[in-house]
Protein backbone atom coordinates (compact mmCIF):
# COMPACT_ATOMS: atom_id res chain seq x y z
CA UNK A 1 0.00 0.00 0.00
CA UNK A 2 1.51 3.65 -0.96
CA UNK A 3 0.82 6.76 0.79
CA UNK A 4 -1.53 8.74 -0.05
CA UNK A 5 -0.09 12.80 0.33
CA UNK A 6 -2.54 13.51 2.96
CA UNK A 7 -1.73 11.10 5.19
CA UNK A 8 0.55 12.24 7.99
CA UNK A 9 2.68 9.94 10.34
CA UNK A 10 2.80 10.35 14.10
CA UNK A 11 5.34 9.00 16.34
CA UNK A 12 4.99 8.77 20.53
CA UNK A 13 7.56 9.08 21.95
CA UNK A 14 6.51 7.83 25.00
CA UNK A 15 5.97 4.41 23.45
CA UNK A 16 9.14 5.01 21.49
CA UNK A 17 11.14 5.46 24.59
CA UNK A 18 9.54 2.22 26.35
CA UNK A 19 10.08 0.45 22.77
CA UNK A 20 13.36 1.07 23.06
CA UNK A 21 14.06 1.61 27.21
CA UNK A 22 16.38 -2.49 27.23
CA UNK A 23 18.13 -1.66 23.97
CA UNK A 24 21.55 0.19 22.69
CA UNK A 25 21.78 3.67 21.14
CA UNK A 26 22.39 2.19 18.11
CA UNK A 27 19.73 -0.62 18.00
CA UNK A 28 16.87 2.74 19.22
CA UNK A 29 18.63 4.91 16.20
CA UNK A 30 18.23 1.99 13.85
CA UNK A 31 14.56 1.21 14.35
CA UNK A 32 13.62 5.37 14.20
CA UNK A 33 15.65 5.53 10.92
CA UNK A 34 13.69 2.26 9.46
CA UNK A 35 10.59 3.43 10.61
CA UNK A 36 11.41 7.40 8.80
CA UNK A 37 12.30 4.96 5.84
CA UNK A 38 8.86 3.84 5.98
CA UNK A 39 7.41 7.15 6.49
CA UNK A 40 9.57 8.43 3.66
CA UNK A 41 8.60 5.60 1.02
CA UNK A 42 5.03 5.78 2.27
CA UNK A 43 5.17 2.27 3.26
CA UNK A 44 1.90 2.33 5.36
CA UNK A 45 1.94 -1.55 6.05
CA UNK A 46 5.42 -1.60 7.27
CA UNK A 47 4.64 1.27 9.77
CA UNK A 48 1.68 -0.37 11.24
CA UNK A 49 4.29 -2.90 12.85
CA UNK A 50 5.89 -0.10 14.89
CA UNK A 51 3.81 0.40 18.29
CA UNK A 52 4.98 4.01 18.65
CA UNK A 53 3.48 4.88 14.86
CA UNK A 54 -0.14 6.20 14.04
CA UNK A 55 -1.45 7.45 10.98
CA UNK A 56 -4.05 9.48 13.17
CA UNK A 57 -3.93 12.62 14.87
CA UNK A 58 -3.69 11.84 18.60
CA UNK A 59 -5.20 15.01 19.33
CA UNK A 60 -8.34 14.49 17.03
CA UNK A 61 -8.22 10.65 18.03
CA UNK A 62 -8.38 11.89 21.71
CA UNK A 63 -11.25 14.81 21.12
CA UNK A 64 -13.20 11.86 19.78
CA UNK A 65 -12.70 9.07 21.81
CA UNK A 66 -13.55 12.10 24.26
CA UNK A 67 -17.02 13.20 22.51
CA UNK A 68 -18.00 9.76 22.37
CA UNK A 69 -18.22 8.88 25.66
CA UNK A 70 -19.79 12.56 26.58
CA UNK A 71 -23.56 12.98 27.80
CA UNK A 72 -23.79 15.88 25.79
CA UNK A 73 -22.30 15.03 22.40
CA UNK A 74 -23.80 16.43 19.19
CA UNK A 75 -25.29 14.18 16.93
CA UNK A 76 -24.69 14.32 13.37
Amino acid sequence: MRADSAVKVWLDPWKYWSATANMSREEAGSLIEKAMHHAETGNLEALKQYAFVTLEDPVEAWRRRRLKGSPMRLVS
